[in-house]
């Protein structure tokens, strides 16, 4: 039974890993999460990471979707001015992941500027 569990625990981080080890999702998850450790926002929303990225909409709700799928970002549906507006945010998973392929909050930044992201 324990193996088994392991067995899971493996494949889990495996296909985290997996999602991390494209440029784009890599790029969409350091955007959000630098906007979380600078303060600027716990959330993006898709317009936003739009431009920050300067990825096209439908591209970029691909690979939120992978990201979603594996655990490695979450959405939040909020009623704004009467629209309902959905935000993505980096889960405890995400940072688990970066902190086991080993990059910590103090890499976030080298990172986001070898990538070109900028809040």
């Amino acid at each position: 039974m324990s193996q088994m569990i392991l067995s899971k625990a493996i494949a889990d981080t495996i296909k985290k890993a997996t999602a991390l080890n494209d440029r784009t999702r890599l790029k969409i998850v350091l955007a959000i999460f630098n906007t979380e450790v600078l303060k600027i926002g716990h959330s993006l929303t898709l317009s936003q990471l739009e431009r920050m990225l300067e990825i096209g909409k439908q591209d970029l709700a691909y690979h939120l979707l992978v990201l979603k799928e594996v655990g490695i970002i979450d959405k939040k549906e909020v009623k704004e001015d009467g629209k309902c507006k959905t935000y993505y945010q980096t889960t405890n998973e995400c940072v688990d992941i970066l902190n086991r392929v080993g990059i910590t909050e103090s890499k976030i930044k080298q990172l986001s500027k070898e990538l070109e992201i900028t809040c």
